[in-house]
Order: C-alpha cells, then structure tokens, then sequence
C-alpha cells in the first residue's frame, strides 16, 4: 500500500547515505558515483509517489478543475521530457507525424498522463531498453501510445493494471505506489477518452489512448 511505497524508498535512501559515512570505507570516486545513481532512483521514485498521492487527493477532492483548451502533443511531450533526468531522457524517442491534429485537454493534467505513462514504461523495461511515444489520427479519434520493450502484460492482468494500489507481476525493486495508471484512466475518461494495452512484438507493452478529435465535434 501507500505505506510500503513511501517507507521502501526512504529506508534504501538512509542505508546508502549511512554506508557511505561508515567509518573505513574509502571514499573512491567510482563507489561514490555508483552510490549517488542509486540515491537519484530513490529519490525520482520517492518524487513519483508523492506526486501521484498528491494527484489522487485532487481529483477525489474534485480540486484539480480542468482547463480544456487544444494543444499540441508534441508540446505536452516536451514539457514531460524535460522534467526527466537526462539518463532516462535518452531512452525516450518519439514519433510524431507532422499533421497530427491538436488535441482537446487539460494541459497538466495530460502532462501527467504522459509522466505515468513514461514513468511505468521506463520502469518495468530494462535499464537500457527504449520507450517509444507515437501518435496518429482517424476521422474521429486522436490516438497516442507509449510502448516498451519490457516483460509484457497478460492478459489477465490487464483489467487490473489499472486499479489503485495494484503492482504487476513484473514489478521490481523498482515499483511506484500502483496509482499512477489509476489516475491515468480517471484522467483519460474525464476527457471521454479511451485506454487500453497491446502487446508489442517481440516482447513488450503498448498503452493507448484515443480522444476525441476537437476538430471533427469532439470538443
């Protein structure tokens, strides 16, 4: 639970930070940089949960009133990519076609839809894997997807991914508190949108979303 995801981070923080003040350990450059990478995951995923518990109580206080106006997807994603560390940065490309139609939402709450995306993609794949973000269009519908190269969801987890508190099968060390999807879906609906998972071959995860377009009715 909510608990476990706060206590989890902040206890591998202290044991890393304790072990580099032990006394007799020497202080090598390349033990300290190791140590320090470890304490930057502790804290992003620290900042994660916080983030989303301070999302959830929002949206159930009804506080987080959205702003519907049309922007550009390739500007939420930018917002979304400069707020990553730059190593998680890279292991992000993107895909967006030219004449992608602009899309009818609320800016932040969208920029989060994309961080959680983001965030469970670079998360359950390896450290090195890519995720990709891409996006297309029918008469109707403005569809984007994050994709990883990770384990996979099947089939029967795939109803369950989305529900508050709930960690996949695959979940490492690694884990947020299991809300960032949550809030996704909530946000997704509230827009009258679509979510839903494919599989990406050889292995991986495909998170998609369609809207309504705003220039065809929608908005």
């Amino acid at each position: 639970g909510v608990s476990h995801e706060l206590k989890t981070p902040l206890a591998s923080l202290t044991a890393t930070i304790t072990g580099l003040f032990e006394g007799g350990v020497p202080w090598d450059e390349e033990r300290v940089r190791q140590e320090l990478r470890a304490v930057e995951q502790d804290l992003i995923r620290l900042g994660s949960s916080i983030n989303s518990l301070l999302d959830l109580s929002r949206l159930e206080a009804s506080e987080w009133r959205p702003r519907i106006e049309r922007y550009e997807l390739g500007e939420i994603l930018g917002t979304v990519l400069s707020r990553l560390p730059p190593g998680q940065q890279a292991r992000v490309s993107d895909s967006l076609p030219e004449n992608l139609p602009q899309i009818h939402v609320d800016f932040d709450q969208w920029v989060r839809v994309i961080e959680h995306l983001l965030e469970n993609g670079l998360q359950y794949s390896g450290p090195e894997s890519p995720v990709r973000v891409g996006a297309a269009a029918t008469l109707s519908e403005a569809r984007m997807w994050v994709e990883d190269e990770g384990p996979g969801i099947g089939p029967e987890e795939r109803g369950k991914v989305f529900d508050r508190f709930y960690r996949g099968q695959a979940a490492t060390q690694a884990s947020g508190t299991g809300i960032g999807l949550a809030i996704t879906r909530e946000i997704v609906e509230f827009h009258r949108g679509r979510i839903w998972i494919e599989d990406v071959a050889p292995h991986g995860a495909r998170f998609v979303i369609a809207l309504p377009r705003a220039d065809a009715g929608g908005g």
